[in-house]
């Protein structure tokens, strides 16, 4: 599962407290917001910290290092402080953390889900080849299919694989598989694990997190749930040679073709609606 992770892993020198983010051992499960509500008694500091970092690095370090504070005057939360971060933080596991720490208590701040609201939005993945590269890419946008379709990446064609799926939404019970991009190989990487998600970002900045790709589950253990179709992953074995890619595929017979060309089945990758 890890062998991608050699092509740009570097141990960063130390940078100011606002330079570089602070991450979750996994990312979210869900399509998640990136806010925490904070109670307490040290409210005026914890804001100045979260929009000022270089005030107390440690302290903005102890928080998480959030985007930015808002205070809110709801009559529900008269006097709380809303810290905000990126949508793939395990909020969860940052709310545990600063209530740990002795500022208050912190929850995640959860989307709200009302019954009757909008059906899944439906999303065709579509599988890329590039000859030149010899590196393939999956497309879960009909913006960034037509762009592709139009030469505007140069010497993407489509293969016979598409898949369909939905957009990620919590509400209609439907978790995220999540894109990367690596500028090193030119290549994306998705992954539907909030563990693996978070290795990523903590442990290789190689890796960009680039946001929700289309609606998978992870697997459990080394099947899917019923109503659900395996995505398996195979990798190219070419990251020392910065030229990492992986396939994602539920064809058998192109696993079988792509073994016989050398490269290595990583196993049941993702889940998606049964096809």
């Amino acid at each position: 599962m890890k062998k991608f992770l050699v092509l740009a892993f570097t141990l960063l020198a130390a940078l100011p407290a606002a330079a570089q983010p602070r991450y979750t051992e996994k990312c979210s499960a869900t399509s998640s917001l990136g806010e925490v509500i904070l109670s307490g008694s040290n409210l005026d500091r914890v804001y100045t910290i979260a929009n000022s970092p270089q005030a107390d690095p440690n302290l903005y370090y102890a928080l998480w290092k959030p985007t930015g504070a808002i205070r809110l005057q709801y009559s529900v939360f008269p006097d709380d402080l809303l810290l905000i971060y990126d949508p793939a933080q395990d909020e969860q596991e940052i709310a545990a953390s600063i209530t740990a720490f002795g500022f208050g208590t912190a929850s995640p701040n959860s989307k709200v889900c009302f019954g009757g609201g909008p059906p899944p939005v439906p999303v065709t993945v579509t599988e890329y080849y590039n000859r030149t590269l010899n590196h393939y890419f999956l497309s879960s946008s009909d913006a960034e299919s037509a762009f592709l379709d139009a030469g505007g990446a140069g010497g993407w064609t489509r293969t016979n694989q598409r898949w369909f799926t939905y957009k990620a939404d919590a509400c209609n019970g439907l978790p995220p598989a999540r894109r990367f991009y690596n500028t090193v190989a030119n290549t994306h990487f998705y992954t539907a694990e909030p563990s693996e998600c978070g290795f990523i970002r903590r442990i290789d900045p190689g890796w960009f997190y680039e946001g929700e790709a289309f609606a998978a589950k992870p697997p459990v253990g080394q099947s899917c749930d019923s109503g659900y179709s395996p995505i398996f992953r195979l990798y190219n074995n070419r990251a020392q040679f910065g030229d990492s890619n992986h396939r994602y595929t539920l064809n058998q017979q192109i696993i079988a073709d792509m073994v016989r060309e050398g490269w290595i089945l990583e196993g049941l990758a993702m889940c998606i609606p049964r096809q």
